[in-house]
């Protein structure tokens, strides 16, 4: 499962929901249902995967034998339509229209384009784990979805995903 859009994601998230014998998964910030089909696009919104349970309805699945959360955005979310969700530690409000629909991204889309410093700090002591200056950037989008550890305090975690209640939505 190396990139979005191959048959080996399809064929994943399709077996994923099968194992919970459901056609529906609900997007993690609005709670709309999305009906689930069998080729691409496979939802009107997004899938991806995450280290962290974020809803009560995400699907806790094996990748790598690592457990992680099959989670869904509906393209309205994606889009800020007709409600932009804005970072609650910032006040900036986050785009997924970058995110191509229908398909299944294998970190959390949420981690991967920290807007602030406090996106990137320590879950224990607070200070960053990571600066977020152009000449520090991390190479790939799934690196803000890994296991970190804090500089200052040495505490491992996934330091970068946050809750979703760090998220301000008019839809909630």
């Amino acid at each position: 499962m190396e990139d979005e859009g191959s048959e080996d994601g399809r064929y994943f998230v399709l077996s994923s929901l099968s194992s919970q014998m459901t056609t529906n998964v609900n997007c993690v910030l609005c709670s709309r249902q999305l009906q689930v089909f069998d080729k691409y696009p496979l939802i009107d919104g997004t899938f991806f995967l995450t280290p962290r349970k974020l809803a009560a309805h995400c699907i806790e699945v094996s990748q790598k034998g690592k457990a992680r959360y099959l989670s869904a955005v509906c393209m309205h979310c994606l889009e800020g339509v007709p409600n932009a969700i804005k970072c609650k530690l910032c006040s900036k409000t986050w785009d997924g229209s970058t995110h191509q629909l229908g398909t299944l991204y294998t970190y959390d889309i949420f981690a991967a384009s920290p807007c602030c410093q406090q996106r990137v700090a320590c879950q224990s002591c607070g200070k960053p784990v990571l600066e977020l200056k152009p000449e520090n950037d991390v190479q790939f989008f799934s690196e803000y979805s890994q296991r970190l550890k804090c500089p200052h305090c040495g505490v491992s975690a996934y330091h970068c995903i946050k809750p979703l209640t760090s998220f301000a939505m008019p839809c909630r």
